[in-house]
């Protein structure tokens, strides 16, 4: 999937920094407001520009808002802004169909960033100087500020570090199903069954061992949890573990 960019809070020609940056880092960050929307935060942004903007800011399901130009300094990480030709700002909701939509952009976003500026898609490895993608926690650790950004924040909506990291170097396409999984406990029922007419229960989280239990194609189940197996999640129901992909079950 490619995205395009909202250019409506796009700084002016005679707004923003003119000094091109060195093509050193790409800069992760998340916005840390969880009442303002994707649009709130590119309106002050560009009000603001004086004061702190970046060249990204990614929200309202998958909105890539650009303010800044890219491969000019922006203000959004103190020291290291004149080697980050992007730097980009992901919305903080709590919505989590909203947040998988606004991640997927920021992945996609992150690579388009390492592809034209020929920066690794490797993420927070070394110390200043090393190029990659960088959180603003690595900058601070590194460079410079106080800022922790993005991790808690990825945490709380099911996306480790390790992960994340795992996104930017393959892709979403590739790594992360988190987008394609049930994320709540409820009642589920089945869609899409095998060659057969059924779908198994398993007796173990990495469904590698088969019950007889056996679930037609319309059956309901309760999902009690959604534990993690590696980069996917599956339902752990009374008697069993079976997938909690959304291609396979829909919430009733």
């Amino acid at each position: 999937m490619s995205y395009t960019f909202n250019r409506e809070f796009a700084l002016a020609a005679n707004e923003g920094s003119s000094q091109k940056a060195q093509n050193l880092y790409v800069i992760a960050h998340e916005t840390a407001n969880p009442t303002a929307t994707g649009r709130n935060e590119a309106t002050f942004m560009k009000r603001n520009w004086r004061n702190a903007y970046t060249q990204f800011i990614i929200g309202d399901g998958g909105i890539i808002y650009l303010i800044g130009e890219p491969g000019y300094v922006a203000y959004g990480a103190l020291s290291a802004n004149p080697y980050s030709p992007v730097q980009i700002e992901l919305q903080h909701t709590k919505d989590k169909t909203m947040f998988r939509k606004n991640y997927a952009a920021y992945i996609w976003l992150i690579r388009w960033a390492c592809d034209k500026y020929n920066i690794p898609k490797t993420l927070d490895a070394g110390k200043a100087g090393t190029k990659g993608v960088k959180s603003h926690k690595w900058v601070s650790d590194n460079i410079e500020g106080d800022h922790q950004d993005p991790y808690s924040y990825l945490a709380s909506m099911g996306i480790s570090k390790a992960q994340f990291a795992k996104d930017i170097e393959k892709g979403m396409e590739v790594t992360t199903t988190m987008a394609k999984y049930a994320t709540e406990p409820g009642t589920y029922e089945v869609i899409k069954v095998g060659s057969a007419g059924y779908e198994y229960l398993f007796d173990d989280v990495g469904r590698k061992s088969k019950r007889r239990v056996r679930l037609a194609k319309g059956s309901r189940i309760y999902f009690r949890e959604l534990p993690k197996y590696g980069s996917i999640r599956v339902a752990k129901t009374a008697v069993g573990f079976m997938t909690a992909n959304l291609e396979y079950v829909k919430k009733v």
